[in-house]
């Protein structure tokens, strides 16, 4: 299997009992949004946007599997190549160290 990060940094993922790093591929996958208004409200700017289009990934190859964000990877429910860093190992200030899993969405939401 073949992992591809296609978030803009480093992750570290637990593989057994040890710690991996997967550097960043160099192709970022994103969610593209497209402004539809733009108004203000007590000094502060608001923005409403309509998701566009999901850029920099790529199709499914076999034996790949591609790490993208959590937000994308809720959009490409249907894609079980698609995955997010998920269950993290946190140190004393909170800070991520490592991710336990890597998780996939399937199914409709029951929210």
């Amino acid at each position: 299997m073949k992992l591809v990060n296609l978030t803009p940094h480093a992750l570290h993922i637990e593989n057994g009992k040890k710690v991996i790093e997967i550097p960043a591929s160099g192709i970022v996958a994103r969610i593209e949004d497209e402004v539809l208004s733009v108004f203000e409200m007590d000094g502060f700017v608001f923005c409403d946007l309509r998701r566009k289009e999901i850029s920099g990934l790529p199709s499914p190859q076999e034996g790949t599997i591609y790490i993208v964000s959590r937000p994308l990877a809720m959009m490409l429910k249907g894609r079980s190549d698609v995955v997010f860093c998920d269950e993290f190992e946190r140190d004393e200030e909170g800070k991520i160290r490592y991710a336990r899993a890597l998780s996939r969405y399937k199914g409709e939401s029951n929210v």
